[in-house]
């Protein structure tokens, strides 16, 4: 999730490290492939090493009742 300059990573409806600073990222719009699973803006970027069973992408940012009410529904 992306507010403002910091991005928020959740795993299990739960927040996953950060905040993130996004500052140097500015505007996200491109034509380039959608990559999950790696924070490719960290200077030492790790991948994902695990599975997902759902993955969702909003056109808005979710606050963090909304994320644990929708893995709540997957329960």
């Amino acid at each position: 999730m992306r507010r403002g300059n910091q991005g928020f990573s959740y795993v299990d409806g739960e927040p996953s490290g950060g905040p993130h600073d996004l500052s140097a990222l500015g505007d996200l719009t491109n034509g380039k492939p959608l990559r999950v699973g790696r924070r490719e803006h960290e200077p030492n970027p790790a991948f994902f090493n695990g599975r997902l069973d759902d993955l969702r992408i909003y056109s808005r940012a979710l606050g963090q009742d909304e994320i644990r009410h929708l893995m709540a529904e997957k329960d």
